[in-house]
């Protein structure tokens, strides 16, 4: 079933912005920690676009509070995604971090943690592909809105990097530490409405985080959404089917 988000996206006409069908929610399509969510795709990588990607195993031990979740097939510096808090503590993967700057919440965000540098994990990808009836159903022009937290207390002044990807066109791409200090501790931030733009089924959108040289300090929340704007076609029928529903209700009402 399709969502209506209510937010309007920079850049976008008032009135399809108001029509706009997220098809893709990072944290709400999570299903658990042994299942991948239809159309998504989860990996680790030694570069943010381009490198040698490795799926993530589901339903294996990450973190530090015997939580499960995504995790890679490395021995050491494993990197890590999980979207359920199945900890029965806080929502998080290293218990290194500061709980009282914990704002993640379950459902509407999902942590990443880069792997180790140096094990070819520097990176770790959340990826959505989009299909036929993404597009069919709603229409070819896309906008993302995203948010990320970067609060691992260990990773020192350099930071998170986080990225965001249509295909392999590089659509955002900042450091936690040009944020808020130290490295991206706090409230959530980022760039809330990517700029709009064409898009086709099987084209991808990956949202990353990146080590920036420090494996302790990666742990990342984000909150990603991709949003389909209906085609002028369709938002005429929107209009169409809008007027004649509250013609029959002003007509019931009488």
């Amino acid at each position: 079933m399709k969502k209506i988000i209510c937010t309007l996206t920079l850049g976008l006409l008032a009135v399809g912005a108001a029509n706009a069908t997220f098809v893709a929610d990072l944290a709400g399509d999570y299903v658990d920690d042994a299942t991948l969510a239809e159309g998504w795709g989860y990996f680790y990588s030694d570069a943010a676009s381009g490198g040698t990607e490795v799926a993530l195993n589901p339903n294996v031990a990450i973190g530090q509070d015997g939580q499960t979740g995504f995790g890679g097939s490395i021995s050491y510096g494993v990197p890590a995604l999980d979207g359920s808090n199945d900890n029965g503590g806080n929502f998080q993967l290293f218990n290194n971090s500061n709980p009282n700057q914990h704002n993640a919440v379950e459902g509407t965000h999902v942590l990443m943690h880069a792997g180790q540098q140096g094990n070819n994990a520097d990176y770790i990808i959340a990826r959505y592909t989009l299909s036929v009836a993404d597009i069919s159903e709603n229409g070819t022009t896309a906008s993302i809105e995203t948010l990320f937290q970067s609060f691992d207390d260990g990773g020192g002044d350099t930071g998170t990097d986080f990225l965001v990807f249509h295909n392999s066109t590089m659509l955002l791409d900042v450091n936690s530490t040009d944020f808020t200090s130290p490295a991206g501790e706090g409230d959530f931030t980022g760039v809330n409405a990517l700029s709009s733009f064409t898009i086709g089924a099987g084209d991808t959108i990956s949202f990353v985080v990146g080590n920036a040289g420090n494996f302790g300090g990666s742990e990342t929340a984000v909150f990603g959404q991709v949003n389909v704007i209906p085609e002028p076609a369709t938002l005429g029928l929107i209009a169409l089917f809008g007027g004649g529903m509250l013609f029959v209700r002003r007509g019931l009402a009488l």
